[in-house]
């Protein structure tokens, strides 16, 4: 049980522990190219949902995405500039843990291998 809400000094000392730990080798890696592809597959998911009728009125994410799609490879670049390792990918307060003996980082879901300014 939680002794307390996370505060973001609580965020930032669970986030030095991975981004300074050994990076486990069966995490995927998180590279400049993979990053450059993030909002063109988001494109393509969207789409593919849109035409599905599983979802609609999405005009608005659709034209921002792909603003964002035009300037993935330049804002990706300097992606593998340290500090370079595991990274957590879905961090949020309710990722951090307070708990009486200390502060606890979960939900490795979706970890990889990659800048530490993905969980930023």
């Amino acid at each position: 049980m939680s002794v307390r809400a996370a505060t973001d000094g609580d965020g930032v000392s669970a986030a030095v522990e991975p981004h300074s730990a050994a990076v486990p080798h069966h995490l995927p890696p998180a590279d400049t190219d993979w990053l450059a592809s993030l909002p063109e597959r988001a494109l393509r998911t969207l789409r593919l949902l849109t035409q599905a009728g599983r979802w609609s009125g999405c005009e608005d994410i659709e034209e921002h995405l792909t603003g964002i799609a035009r300037s993935a490879g330049s804002r990706a670049e300097g992606a593998m500039t340290p500090p370079y390792g595991w990274v957590h990918s879905e961090f949020h307060p309710e990722s951090v843990f307070v708990g009486d003996n200390g502060v606890y980082l979960h939900d490795f879901a979706r970890a990889c291998h990659g800048p530490g300014l993905l969980d930023l």
